[in-house]
């Protein structure tokens, strides 16, 4: 199994053991109690299965970049923006939204729950911290749509619903203002322009804003180099700490998690030893061995010298492909996607795409993400007729409501 990035994942965790640091303790977050989340048997069966098809998305955005590209996504956003998309598809378009995301066997009901329950419960696990997500919905006025689906979205998701013309420039300036507002402006625009055609657009955004459990020293940072994945060496500003942390090594890579505020979220970090690749190291970090560290990951520790860098990235994912290798074909299908539970029309999807955003420096971690879903009706595959007016024409205006022909003229000579 193959990830990128020297931050391979932020781990939303929800039970971090607090560890000690030797540095000064002025710099020390001052905690809250930590909150843990309860979960009954299924919502661990559909956790679980979150998880591996977070390990899945890795992979396959990993297959379609190149090794040395710098990248993140969400997969909490995207199955977020999928789970609010399932709710208008049946069939075996349905059941392919919920094998991937790890949801087999389960009804719509019990996932639209789980959604509900998780996001809200997140919010509550670390008071010195941020996390807030938002989803929403745009539909065009010109096209019917369920009332079923729009009110299981705006009840299950708290969507904001907004029905406006889509067609118009407004509607994408409303849209990437809606994700500018939503993730502190760390993601001002999810879309540049939005396809003709679309009928609806279905959003998630979330961002996460904590500061490390204890700051790394500003006045410690130095410049120092960094050596990428090609061999190509750079100058970095390098924070430097000394501390206990929960550290787990194999004969291949380390493992390093990185608390915030009162240790309900951490970064975690794999770090090849020396002699590997990352490559090599991710093809051995696979769901299997995550679960297996989770369960015995507490206890091991080691007094860490830290040099970690400051880092920004910025990345945008179109996951279409990506979710083509993990089975979700048939929405993107005109002549297969069954979203009947939406519209009586026959729509596909025709967008899947995610923008996202970390930075990170002494004081902690900033993220944010926005998933846009969007959906068209009609073959994209239809014939191409060239409609080259070179030649005498006829025309006229008309009002739409009723129908009353305003002009009407012919073109014989131009």
């Amino acid at each position: 199994m193959k990830k990128s990035l020297f931050l391979l994942l932020m781990s939303l965790s929800i039970a971090i053991t607090s560890c000690t640091d030797n540095d000064d303790s002025s710099s020390v977050v001052e905690r809250n109690k930590r909150y843990d989340i309860s979960l009954t048997r299924s919502q661990e069966e559909m956790v679980n299965g979150n998880v591996k098809f977070a390990f899945s998305l890795f992979d396959k955005v990993n297959d379609l970049e190149t090794k040395e590209t710098n990248w993140i996504v969400s997969p909490l956003s995207a199955s977020i923006a999928l789970g609010m998309t399932a709710n208008g598809v049946d069939g075996n378009s349905l059941k392919q939204i919920q094998d991937a995301l790890g949801f087999s066997g389960f009804q719509m009901d019990e996932i639209n729950s789980y959604y509900n329950y998780l996001c809200d419960e997140l919010m509550k696990v670390d008071n010195s911290s941020k996390f807030n997500f938002a989803n929403s919905a745009w539909l065009d006025k010109k096209f019917s749509f369920y009332d079923s689906f729009v009110k299981t979205n705006k009840r299950m998701y708290g969507a904001e619903v907004t029905t406006l013309d889509l067609s118009k420039k407004t509607a994408l300036d409303k849209i990437n203002e809606w994700s500018a507002k939503k993730t502190e402006n760390l993601i001002p625009v999810i879309l540049d322009d939005l396809p003709d055609g679309t009928l609806f657009c279905l959003l998630n955004s979330l961002y996460f804003r904590a500061e490390w459990d204890s700051w790394f020293d500003e006045s410690r940072t130095v410049n120092e180099v960094f050596t990428s994945a090609n061999g190509k060496q750079s100058q970095v500003k390098m924070m430097k700490k000394e501390g206990i942390r929960l550290y787990s090594r194999n004969e291949t890579f380390g493992l390093a998690e990185f608390a915030f505020g009162n240790n309900a979220f951490s970064m975690v970090v794999l770090l090849p030893n020396e002699g590997h690749t990352l490559e090599e190291s991710l093809q051995k970090f696979t769901v299997d061995y995550w679960d297996e560290y989770q369960k015995n990951r507490m206890g091991k520790i080691a007094d860490l010298i830290i040099s970690f860098p400051r880092f920004e990235v910025k990345y945008e994912a179109d996951l279409v492909e990506p979710m083509k290798g993990l089975g979700i074909t048939d929405i993107f299908d005109s002549n297969k996607a069954d979203f009947s539970k939406m519209t009586s029309s026959d729509i596909f999807i025709n967008l899947l795409k995610q923008s996202s955003r970390i930075k990170v420096d002494e004081k902690g971690c900033e993220a944010a993400v926005s998933t846009i879903v969007s959906g068209m009706t009609g073959d994209p595959y239809a014939e191409k007729v060239e409609f080259n007016m070179n030649r005498p024409f006829a025309f006229l205006i008309k009002e739409e409501s009723t129908g009353t022909i305003l002009f009407m003229g012919k073109v014989t000579e131009l």
